[in-house]
């Protein structure tokens, strides 16, 4: 309409296109105008603030990489330390008790009435000491009826080698048949033969007779008295049972990987008793064998013998054994997350490294297969990334060192403190 009335106004006609063209106030045609202005104004200056806007923002898009230079060419000021000034050695336990390899029970080897038992339960007895009697009459007169038939034989053997010593005589002047000489000669032979048979007979009759005495066979601890004086016992009867104390071992449940690292040996291990004792103790093995149930190994160890002689190590003792890991653990402080997994800075020579430890755990300590002389970040590691320049100071100094690829981290001066080096 507004276009039309303009038209007709200008050519003076009243229609347009055979469309007669309404009529319009010229007061509110200059209103109008002044709205269309009004709203041209606005919208120039609104072109011209979004143009100001993408300038800017274009300005800080091309000064943003400046500043990530600036960045990486400013090294971070941190502090490190020497593994071997971090590293732990945590202390581990297992349960473990006294046990001992032998309780033999000493049973009679022959038949014969029991006598005397004189050790009591609970007593100590010495090796080869008496603890049974049983009575000998019987194989004392058997052994004694064995000397006396050797003793014929002796005799009867003499006298054979006299006559065989005659024949040969008569047989060599030709008085006497060589057929005597050799029947003599058997005869000797055969004499001889029983006698060897008689000594062994006679052996045994002995060897009889000294079982009637029952003997310890170590060093042991009387348990109990399995028979009664008076008892006839035969062949296999038990006697008296024992505790072997010359044969004592630590035994523990040790978990496996622990075991592991156990078997390789140079660990020392400690035996802390129920009361507090310590006693040191030496790895004899680990079995080669995991308990399914719970996941651990059987480990053995032995006593000194001069603390066994004492008396101070008793079978059925419990307590803990006590050994120092022999890897070195990383403080769970010095764990960060960087790239998905868990892991620590290094300082390698001004530049921080980030060393990946997969099978670390935030929160814990994690063994570190790294060398000693590594230098870990201590302050200022959470704001490092891999490769990341930096300088080292000494710790309490506010002043940073430069420590550049190639340039030594130490202060000029004092190249040989160590400790400048690694804090």
């Amino acid at each position: 309409g507004r276009g039309c009335a303009v038209f007709a106004r200008r050519f003076g006609v009243g229609v347009l296109g055979g469309i007669p063209c309404p009529r319009y106030d010229d007061g509110l045609m200059e209103d109008r105008r002044s709205s269309v202005s009004k709203l041209s104004v606005f919208i120039g200056c609104l072109l011209l603030g979004r143009l100001f806007l993408g300038r800017l923002f274009l300005g800080l898009l091309l000064c943003f990489p400046l500043s990530q230079a600036q960045a990486a060419d400013a090294a971070v000021t941190v502090t490190a330390r020497l593994l071997s000034e971090l590293a732990r050695y945590p202390e581990r336990t297992a349960p473990a008790s006294v046990v001992a390899m032998s309780a033999p029970k000493l049973s009679a080897e022959i038949a014969a009435r029991v006598m005397e038992i004189l050790p009591k339960p609970g007593d100590v007895v010495a090796s080869g000491s008496v603890l049974v009697r049983l009575d000998c009459l019987d194989y004392a007169l058997a052994r004694e009826a064995e000397v006396e038939r050797l003793a014929a034989l002796e005799a009867r053997i003499g006298l054979a080698e006299r006559k065989l010593e005659r024949s040969e005589k008569l047989a060599a002047s030709q008085l006497q048949a060589v057929d005597v000489v050799d029947e003599r000669r058997a005869l000797l032979v055969q004499l001889r033969a029983e006698r060897a048979a008689q000594r062994a007979v006679l052996r045994r009759a002995r060897y009889a007779e000294k079982r009637c005495e029952v003997l310890a066979p170590s060093r042991s601890l009387v348990t109990q008295r399995l028979a009664n004086p008076g008892d006839y016992a035969v062949a296999g009867t038990p006697l008296i049972a024992l505790t072997d104390l010359s044969s004592i071992e630590l035994k523990a449940d040790v978990y496996a990987p622990d075991a592991a690292e156990l078997s390789a040996g140079g660990v020392p291990l400690t035996f802390v008793t129920a009361s507090g004792e310590r006693l040191d103790v030496a790895l004899r093995v680990v079995v080669g064998a995991i308990d399914p149930a719970a996941r651990s190994r059987e480990l053995r160890a032995v006593f000194a013998p001069d603390l066994l002689a004492t008396g101070a190590v008793l079978p059925g003792m419990s307590g803990r054994l006590i050994w120092r890991d022999p890897r070195a653990h990383l403080p769970s402080e010095y764990l960060l997350e960087r790239a998905g997994g868990p892991g620590v800075f290094v300082l390698e020579g001004g530049v921080a490294r980030f060393v990946s430890l997969p099978h670390a755990e935030i929160g814990r300590d994690t063994v570190v297969a790294m060398p000693l002389d590594t230098r870990i970040i201590e302050a200022g590691r959470n704001a490092l990334a891999d490769g990341t320049r930096v300088q080292t100071r000494i710790a309490g100094d506010s002043s940073a060192v430069n420590a550049g690829p190639g340039q030594s981290s130490m202060p000029s001066g004092r190249g040989g403190d160590t400790s400048s080096s690694s804090r």
